[in-house]
């Protein structure tokens, strides 16, 4: 179990960043417990507590960045709503009203055109 434990955690520290972190949270939830388990048995007592260690890593990294993102979004919702942006297509308007450079009207169409790859599949 220590080993199990062991791969178990360096697995929730590689899969911390969204939107893989839910496996981040989930392997770093389970390293934990076997590495409480796996703890009762000497041999195993090193694996054991380095997994234990990273899945606490793993898990807490994982929970951050989670809701580091889910503010991140919501603060972008709430300045659009503050300067009364709609929709993304309205935000990009605003962006060309303002842009002057015929280099950044190209690269807003090619962000637009990835963006509506996206929603149509």
């Amino acid at each position: 179990m220590g080993v199990a434990s062991l791969v178990l955690g360096i697995i929730s520290i590689v899969f911390c960043f969204p939107p893989a972190s839910i496996i981040g949270i989930i392997t770093g939830i389970i390293a934990i417990v076997l590495g409480v388990m796996a703890k009762k048995n000497e041999e195993e007592k090193g694996k054991a507590t380095a997994g234990f260690v990273m899945g606490i890593i793993g898990l807490s990294l994982s929970a951050l960045l989670w809701i580091s993102c889910a503010y991140a979004c919501n603060r972008v919702a709430y300045e659009m709503e503050k300067h009364g942006i709609t929709s993304i297509e309205q935000g990009f308007k605003e962006l060309e009203k303002v842009a002057k450079d015929p280099k950044t009207h190209k690269a807003l169409d090619q962000i637009r055109k990835m963006g509506e790859s996206l929603t149509n599949e």
